[in-house]
C-alpha cells in the first residue's frame, strides 16, 4: 500500500475521534465477540442469504478475530473507534493473504464492509448502541475495467476447442457455451440442475445466485440443441447410475465442482494462449451483447447485477473501435504534410 495512504488517514484524533462503544446493560457473555459471531452467521442464515455470502463474512472477519486475539480483546466494551482504526492499519501494513502477499485495496474494502455489517448487526440485536465502524474511512477503489475479453474469432476458436466426440469433450463445450451464451458466473453454472433447464422455453434458472438472489436466463436456439443434446444422451452416460440431479458431471459421474470447471476452462483458453477464464467469458457474454446493440438493462438482468452502475462498465469503448474511429474522423489523418 502506498506511503501516501497512512497520511491520507492519520492517527489524528481530530480526523477519527476516538469513541468507545456504548453498551446496553446485558449479561457479559452477550457481549462476547465470538459468541456474537457465531450469531451474526445464524443471524444471516435466518435472513436467507447464501452459503456462500456466509461463507465470506467468515472469511472476511477472519483478520478481525486474529487481530484481536492478538490483542487479547474479547468483549465488545472493549472495542473503540481507535481498535478499528488500528485493524484498518493492520490489513493495510502486516496482515498477509493466504499466498503471503499484501492485501488488494478490493480485499480490504470487503473486510472491513463485512466488519461495519457485524457492528451494526450488534446494534440492531441491542448489544450496542452505536456502530462506529461508520465513521471509519474506508479506502478508496480504483476503477478497473473488465479484463480477459476475447475477440468474436477468439471465442470462436475456444468453442471448437473441445473434442465434441467424446463425452468429457461433449460436456466441455456445453460448458463453455452456457459461459459465453448466458455470462453466468461459475458457482450458478455449477448449481445448475436438470429441473432449472426448461428447454421447450429454451430458459435456464438460476437458482443460487449472487447474495441469494434467483434469475431466469434464455438461451438461443444452438445452444438449445447441443444442450439438449447432452441432457438425453451425454449426461447419462457420464452419470454411470449416481442419482444426483445436477446438470454438470464430472468424469466419474458426480457432481462437477466450481473448481474443476476453473481448471477446465483454464487448461482450453491456455492451448489458445489466451489469458482469461471463467469470468473473462462473462466479460465477453456482456460486451459482445453490448456491441451487438443489446439494450443495457437487458443485460443488467441477464449477468444478475443488482446495480445497474455494474453493468455500465461495459459501456467501455473498446481500444480497436478507438482506433478506427480516430483514423476515420480526425483531420490529422487527411492532412498533406512533409514526412521530416
Amino acid at each position: 500500500m502506498p506511503k501516501r495512504i497512512y497520511k491520507e488517514y492519520s492517527m489524528s484524533s481530530n480526523q477519527f475521534p476516538i469513541k468507545k462503544i456504548n453498551t446496553i446493560n446485558v449479561p457479559s457473555d452477550h457481549l462476547d465477540i465470538i459468541i456474537t459471531l457465531d450469531e451474526f452467521y445464524e443471524d444471516c442464515k435466518a435472513n436467507g442469504m447464501s452459503f456462500r455470502t456466509i461463507q465470506s463474512y467468515q472469511s472476511s472477519l477472519r483478520a478481525w478475530q486474529t487481530f484481536l486475539n492478538e490483542r487479547g480483546i474479547t468483549s465488545l466494551t472493549e472495542i473503540t473507534s481507535e481498535i478499528l482504526l488500528h485493524f484498518r492499519h493492520y490489513l493495510q501494513g502486516s496482515y498477509r493473504s493466504r499466498k503471503g502477499k499484501p492485501l488488494a485495496i478490493s480485499t480490504m474494502a470487503q473486510k472491513l464492509v463485512a466488519l461495519r455489517t457485524y457492528l451494526y448487526f450488534c446494534v440492531r440485536t441491542g448489544k450496542i448502541l452505536l456502530n462506529v465502524a461508520h465513521q471509519l474511512p474506508y479506502p478508496k477503489l480504483p476503477k478497473s475495467l473488465p479484463r480477459g475479453i476475447l475477440s468474436k474469432q477468439q471465442m470462436k476458436r475456444l468453442l471448437r476447442l473441445p473434442d465434441t466426440k467424446t463425452l468429457v469433450g461433449f460436456r466441455d463445450r456445453v460448458i463453455l457455451e452456457l459461459f459465453y451464451s448466458t455470462g453466468v458466473r461459475r458457482n450458478e453454472l455449477v448449481s445448475i440442475r436438470l429441473l432449472d433447464c426448461q428447454l421447450s422455453e429454451r430458459r435456464i434458472f438460476i437458482r443460487e445466485g449472487k447474495g441469494g438472489k434467483q434469475r431466469w436466463v434464455p438461451i438461443g436456439k444452438k445452444v438449445c440443441e447441443i444442450l439438449r443434446s447432452y441432457v438425453e444422451h451425454i449426461r447419462p452416460a457420464l452419470a454411470a447410475g449416481q442419482s444426483h440431479d445436477y446438470l454438470l458431471v464430472g468424469s466419474k459421474g458426480g457432481k462437477l465442482y466450481a473448481t474443476i470447471v476453473y481448471t477446465i476452462v483454464k487448461g482450453y483458453l491456455k492451448q489458445l494462449g489466451l489469458h482469461s477464464d471463467c469470468h473473462g467469458l462473462r466479460h465477453t457474454c456482456a460486451t459482445h451483447l453490448l456491441k451487438g446493440k443489446a439494450n443495457i438493462r437487458v443485460i443488467q438482468s441477464l449477468l444478475g447485477h443488482s446495480s445497474l452502475s455494474s453493468t455500465q462498465i461495459y459501456t467501455h469503448v473498446d481500444i480497436s473501435d478507438m482506433a478506427k474511429a480516430i483514423e476515420k474522423a480526425h483531420p490529422r489523418e487527411t492532412m498533406q504534410c512533409d514526412t521530416p
